[in-house]
Order: C-alpha cells, then structure tokens, then sequence
C-alpha cells in the first residue's frame, strides 16, 4: 500500500498525487496512512505513516499498525518566532515526536 503526498511549504498545502503532478517546490514522500495535522506554533505539521505492519483482520478488513512516522511541517522557518517560541516550538515538535513511538496506532482501509 502506499500514496504519495507532496507538502508545499512555500504554499502550506498538502496534494495527494502521483509524483510527477507534485511542484518542484514541494517534497514527495510515500506513505501508508494520514493521522491528521497537528498545530504547534510554528504552523501546522502532517503526520503521516510512513510504514505498518499487519496485525488482524476483523470482519474481512485487514488492521495495520503504524510503525515509523514522517512529520511533515508545512511552513519551511520558524524565523517569525521569538527566541522562547522557538523553544517551546521545538518542545512541542519532540513531545508530538515522543507520542508517536508509543506502537499504538492502527488504522484500515
């Protein structure tokens, strides 16, 4: 399984699309599921699984656990923020880190 999704940092957008439609200015990543966007104070963050694994099937549907995150910030630079904001910015991206190392996360089609 897997979509490709381009975050443009220059426009803060997400575009689901084959690699070829994605701008030269947006970074392309393969990955199997879309657990949603964060806000921290420098913008919003996507967050996605980059890989799962199988571990049921429930009423004919496969269930996955989502093993490795991608975090994909949609701003470039936190250059706007104060020198504290930075800091607590950068706090809030390893807490949002930190929580998705918890293996327990699981999604189906």
């Amino acid at each position: 399984f897997g979509m490709h999704v381009g975050v443009c940092q220059v426009h803060s957008s997400v575009v689901p699309a084959p690699v070829t439609d994605i701008a030269k200015n947006a970074r392309a990543e393969t990955v199997c599921a879309v657990f949603g966007v964060y806000s921290i104070l420098s913008g919003p963050v996507l967050v996605c699984a980059k890989t799962s694994e199988r571990v049921a099937n429930i009423a004919g549907h496969d269930v996955f656990r989502a093993r490795d995150f991608l975090l994909l910030p949609f701003v470039e630079s936190s250059a706007t923020l104060t020198a504290e904001q930075r800091a607590d910015d950068a706090e809030y991206f390893s807490l949002l880190e930190e929580a998705l190392k918890v293996e327990s996360f699981y999604f189906s089609y």
